[in-house]
């Protein structure tokens, strides 16, 4: 057998932050199809625990992409919570 390659679909792109990770990182049991694609699917302990500032405190919406993508998670900016 050789090495398979697969290429991921362009409905959600392995870059930046994505890229790298093991198939088996998101996912599991072998489950390739039916993952949701939104953020907090994967990230809502870091919604959760993100102090500066409280995402929970502030009300800050799930969204996690009007303010963040996978190559400016911990630099974005926001003016005021949605």
């Amino acid at each position: 057998w050789q090495d398979a390659e697969f290429a991921h679909p362009a409905t959600f792109p392995l870059t930046q932050g994505h890229s790298g990770r093991q198939c088996s990182d998101c996912h599991s049991g072998n489950n390739f199809s039916g993952l949701s694609r939104a953020c907090d699917s994967c990230h809502t302990d870091d919604y959760q625990r993100t102090a500066s500032p409280s995402h929970v405190a502030a009300g800050f919406g799930m969204s996690c992409e009007q303010c963040h993508n996978t190559s400016r998670w911990p630099a974005a900016t926001r003016s005021s919570p949605r």
